[in-house]
């Protein structure tokens, strides 16, 4: 098999050819302009060439086309200089995990990726408006009661994941989430 114009963009950014990787990405561009994994490999371009802006913007566009592309998110908030942008970034992931169809899992990496970047309350504060957004998902109301664990409210946090088991009754996930919580409040009976 012959590898992709995307592939040999990849492959020459790691060589360091960077001039010869834009000429393959720049053709992959035209192929498939709506390619999520084209922005990731050209937002590792610009990372590489110390281009941070050009990098932020091509893994925001790699979100606005697939929300649950963790690469991207992971990226983005490296490819960030300072706290402000970081935010600024975050805001951007949430509002893309609101507005996407998504099967959620980009919703427990946002959470660890925010996680050392905002404080407890601020991230509590973003997994309750996620929750109100996507009550559909699982993984809002996993998030949302480990957080509320994490920050010792553990009667809202045992009361979201009754609910959420109720809900969601065959997710193994929420059932782990809830011996977590019995354990953090020492109910060893439960």
């Amino acid at each position: 098999r012959r590898p992709t114009l995307r592939e040999l963009g990849a492959v020459l950014t790691c060589r360091r050819a960077y001039a010869e990787a834009h000429v393959h990405l720049d053709a992959a561009h035209e192929l498939e302009p709506r390619s999520p994994s084209l922005f990731n490999v050209r937002g590792d371009l610009f990372l590489a060439e110390g281009n941070p802006d050009a990098a932020r913007r091509d893994f925001m566009r790699a979100l606005q086309l697939a929300v649950d592309n963790t690469w991207a998110m992971q990226r983005l908030l490296k490819a960030c200089d300072d706290g402000p942008e970081r935010r600024e970034a975050i805001r951007f992931i949430e509002t893309e995990l609101v507005r996407q169809t998504t099967t959620g899992a980009g919703w427990l990496e946002f959470m660890d990726l925010a996680r050392p970047y905002l404080t407890s309350w601020e991230l509590h504060d973003l997994l309750e408006r996620a929750h109100r957004a996507r009550p559909d998902l699982w993984q809002t109301w996993s998030t949302l009661a480990r957080q509320k664990s994490a920050l010792a409210h553990h009667h809202e946090a045992l009361s979201l994941i009754d609910e959420a088991n109720r809900r969601f009754p065959l997710l193994a996930r929420l059932w782990l989430d809830r011996s977590s919580i019995l354990l953090a409040r020492h109910d060893h009976v439960g």
